[in-house]
């Protein structure tokens, strides 16, 4: 048995699926997971989160008076400054840190595995470092820091092979814990909609948008596809842009709040309520940079566990898994065009019983229990 400290900045931990996910594993596995974080609350307090996980939350004052873009490396700076007291009180067996926000801990998590205060060093990246990390000398400083890890974790295999040949990494030092859905989801009983939503659909199918309205997720473009359709509408959950909405609604008028509805965001064990009632969940990532153009999207296996048909667009590896189980469409491009959109949304539609039918054969698949052995593996002292 391990204590086990997660630190992480994420938006909330209603909203991460991922940390919930892990924690509910090493708790299956008898170690004790307590997690340290920094969330868009920038609250500063402690508690229990829905999944019976205890956590400590870091609030930055540097927030309070730089904008939301600015300051980055000053907030950091202080986000480390906060957490470092509670891993020197803590000193867990193993500190679990995620993505590339939290590589500043790595020095002082090996200074203090030194003093044996910490036996292991896991860095989580659910996403791939960044494109301008990734050339001299940030890469050299990276490469040094995984170095000084006992494992580092991808998202999939290929991001796993592209970080390997990018920072000549050694293979046996890099894991794989796909997005996959855990058996908490996969056993919610069906979902149903709010009313309101169900009053708005007023009997009509619809299509789902897992990505809400994020830069790269081609809300425009499917916007305008769903409503070139007109034979089902469009529910969109997730955070989005006012000003993006502003501009689509301005320019389809009407039509846009007869067609399209945004929720904002929805606390991942609610979201069975709207995959489980869509014909189809479309999932689209830019592909311009290397991190979306290797997608390892969690919504992509939450719609295919809960036995509901995907679009995707063109992006590696939702293209070579969609086409293999042919559990949905694949776009030709990753979402840019609109009529390729329409097209998608059209050949789905009219097809729907094919395509629904495997995804219910497959649901299965997506099961992240099936990965237990290799969290197993990694937290071994």
């Amino acid at each position: 048995m391990a204590t086990i400290l997660m630190v992480v900045k994420t938006t909330g931990l209603a909203y991460d699926d991922r940390i919930r996910k892990e924690c509910l594993t090493f708790i299956e596995l008898g170690h004790f997971p307590t997690i340290l974080v920094l969330s868009d609350d920038n609250d500063s307090r402690r508690g229990i989160t829905d999944y019976g996980i205890p956590f400590i939350e870091v609030c930055l004052k540097t927030r309070n008076y730089l904008p939301d873009a600015k300051g980055l490396l000053v907030k950091t700076f202080e986000m480390y400054l906060k957490m470092i007291p509670h891993i020197k009180q803590i000193r867990p067996d193993v500190i679990w840190i995620h993505n590339i926000e939290m590589a500043g801990l790595v020095p002082i998590a090996m200074s203090y595995k030194k003093k044996r205060w910490i036996k292991k060093i896991i860095w989580d990246q659910h996403e791939l470092i960044p494109n301008r990390l990734m050339k001299f000398p940030f890469k050299t400083v990276i490469k040094n820091l995984v170095k000084k890890c006992d494992a580092v974790i991808q998202a999939n295999v290929e991001r796993k092979d592209f970080f390997i040949n990018i920072f000549r990494i050694n293979p046996e030092k890099v894991e794989v814990l796909e997005n996959f859905v855990d058996k908490i989801f996969l056993t919610l009983p069906p979902g149903s909609l709010p009313a309101k939503v169900s009053l708005w659909l007023d009997q009509k199918p619809y299509f789902l948008a897992q990505g809400g309205g994020d830069p790269g997720r081609y809300l425009s473009e499917l916007v305008e596809a769903i409503i070139r359709l007109k034979k089902a509408k469009l529910i969109v959950v997730g955070p989005y842009e006012q000003v993006v909405v502003d501009v689509l609604k301005k320019q389809f008028n009407n039509e846009f709040d007869e067609w399209i509805l945004l929720t904002g965001k929805v606390p991942q064990l609610e979201l069975v309520n709207y995959i489980d009632n869509t014909i189809a969940s479309v999932i689209f990532y830019q592909s311009s940079n290397r991190n979306s153009f290797l997608c390892a999207p969690n919504r992509l296996y939450q719609a295919l566990a809960r036995g509901v048909p995907v679009i995707v667009g063109c992006n590696p590896p939702m293209k070579h898994l969609v086409e293999r189980l042919k559990n949905g469409v694949v776009l030709e491009d990753d979402g840019k065009d609109s009529t390729q959109v329409y097209k998608g949304l059209m050949e789905l539609f009219n097809n729907y019983l094919l395509y629904a039918e495997q995804a219910k054969n497959n649901k299965h698949i997506f099961k992240w229990e099936k990965q237990s052995y290799v969290i197993n593996e990694l937290l071994h002292i």
